[in-house]
């Protein structure tokens, strides 16, 4: 019994382990596009699970991770396991990237100041903070083994999030230009993953 427990945890430990080993991208820039984003008004809204979910648009891009967390504890993980950092243009590029160290925590991010291969200002326009809701059991599946250096291609809806209790978790925006606002912190529910 105890040989067969340990071989059960030496294999889940070597699955983890796996998910962490990032994909080898080499330099050049992987991701030139900017995520396409379409705000809209008066969607209607979607019932998920035992939350109603706000559209506010769509988006859709292709992206390369560059950090991943999942949650165990908080209280969106029942409806949001995963955070996916994304960068795209010069953040894609392996050249940048082996000098900016990334690191999610309580659904945010931050990076190292030291060295910094561009002006922060780059940085910040050419990365998204993506707080996944998965569609589907199959997008789930595709969500747990992304690992950093996928390029992922991802179609889905900007929402904001609010539960029968009335707690409301909103999607963080910053102004762009005089009166445009840019979601930084998107929550999506993402209907259509692909990752290479």
């Amino acid at each position: 019994m105890v040989k067969y427990f340990l071989l059960c945890l030496l294999i889940a430990l070597g699955v983890m382990a796996w998910s962490e080993v990032p994909v080898d991208r080499g330099p050049g820039i992987t991701a030139n596009k900017t995520p396409e984003l379409i705000l809209q008004r008066d969607l209607e809204d979607i019932s998920y699970s035992n939350i109603t979910l706000k559209p506010l648009g769509e988006i859709s891009a292709e992206v390369r991770v560059l950090d991943k967390k999942r949650y165990f504890f908080d209280g969106m993980k029942n409806f949001s396991k995963y955070d996916v950092l994304v960068g795209w243009s010069e953040l894609s590029d392996q050249r940048n990237l082996d000098y900016l160290h990334f690191k999610i925590k309580d659904r945010s991010f931050k990076y190292n100041k030291a060295r910094l291969p561009l002006e922060p200002s780059v940085i910040d326009e050419q990365t998204a903070l993506w707080h996944m809701i998965a569609s589907t059991d199959e997008i789930k599946r595709g969500l747990a083994s992304l690992r950093n250096g996928h390029i992922i291609t991802i179609k889905g809806h900007i929402v904001d999030v609010v539960d029968v209790n009335g707690f409301t978790w909103q999607t963080s925006k910053q102004l762009v230009g005089r009166d445009k606002e840019r979601p930084i912190n998107e929550i999506i529910l993402v209907t259509s993953l692909t990752k290479k």
